[in-house]
């Protein structure tokens, strides 16, 4: 037995966005080398695509498409997970996910297909920060 503290994890995010039918959520807790996402009552709007699929999300501007009702349903999921992980590695926190989608897309999509509510608890760890990026300005005399 060791007598190592263990840490709890900070929450770094709460929010909470009202559409028409229902109260999306999002949390964030980090123990500073994982984390634990959580975005709740999420809505998606799915729509004909062509030959495809569409799957809007409205509180979070995220889309996906497919074949099949089936795989739209989970390249949402997945996508949305790996855009939450991008998300942590860049900026460290959900913050600048949590944009609804444009009111054009709103407007587009809300009534054009079939609703679901979306709910999902993702974990990630070991998440190298993103370096910045470095810019090299030219010399006084190169800009002359």
């Amino acid at each position: 037995m060791t007598d190592k503290m263990v840490k709890p994890p900070k929450i770094k995010t709460l929010a909470k966005a009202v559409g028409p039918d229902t109260e999306a959520e999002a949390f964030h807790l980090s123990d500073d080398e994982s984390h634990c996402v959580g975005i709740g009552n999420l809505q998606v709007v799915i729509s004909r695509d062509g030959k495809g699929w569409l799957a809007q999300g409205l509180e979070i501007d995220y889309a996906a498409g497919g074949p099949t009702l089936a795989k739209v349903k989970k390249n949402f999921e997945k996508g949305l997970k790996g855009t939450i992980n991008l998300h942590l590695k860049m900026y460290e926190t959900i913050d600048t996910l949590l944009k609804p989608a444009p009111p054009s897309v709103w407007k587009g999509t809300y009534w054009a297909g079939k609703h679901y509510t979306f709910s999902q608890i993702s974990f990630h760890s070991d998440i190298p920060q993103l370096k910045k990026i470095v810019f090299y300005e030219p010399s006084a005399e190169a800009v002359a």
